[in-house]
């Protein structure tokens, strides 16, 4: 696909989406070129190491019930934070990773899957109240 269109041929609606889509093609480029793919630090100053050990001393919450499942963490996070390392978002998704679902407002794709999660956890909840 060639993203690379002038807004003024794109429809008012879609052109949030065609922007967040040339942003992050753009971004994801550059992080794979000098960015840790997981904290989006220079390589020279990856955190991940550092975090692994934060969450294995300070995160790892008691586990619950085994009747309750952990709650989930769902992110939207703006398309200009994305590769950001100064953002904090990320933080939550590297230390939860199997809790955390990041979803990155106006990619098209992402914002589908937020609607089906939240569809399907508005399902189970009212399943669980019959």
């Amino acid at each position: 696909k060639n993203f690379r269109m002038a807004l003024s041929d794109v429809c008012p609606q879609e052109r949030l989406h065609v922007r967040t889509e040339q942003y992050l093609q753009r971004r994801r480029a550059e992080l794979a070129s000098s960015r840790c793919a997981h904290c989006w630090h220079c390589t020279s100053h990856c955190m991940c190491a550092a975090l692994a050990q934060l969450k294995r001393l300070h995160l790892e919450p008691p586990p619950p019930p085994p009747e309750t499942p952990p709650p989930r963490l769902l992110i939207l996070q703006h398309y200009l934070e994305y590769g950001n390392a100064a953002g904090s978002a990320k933080l939550l998704w590297q230390c939860f990773p199997d809790r955390t679902d990041l979803f990155v407002f106006g990619h098209a794709p992402d914002e589908a899957r937020l609607r089906a999660v939240l569809l399907r956890l508005h399902h189970d909840q009212q399943q669980q109240q019959q």
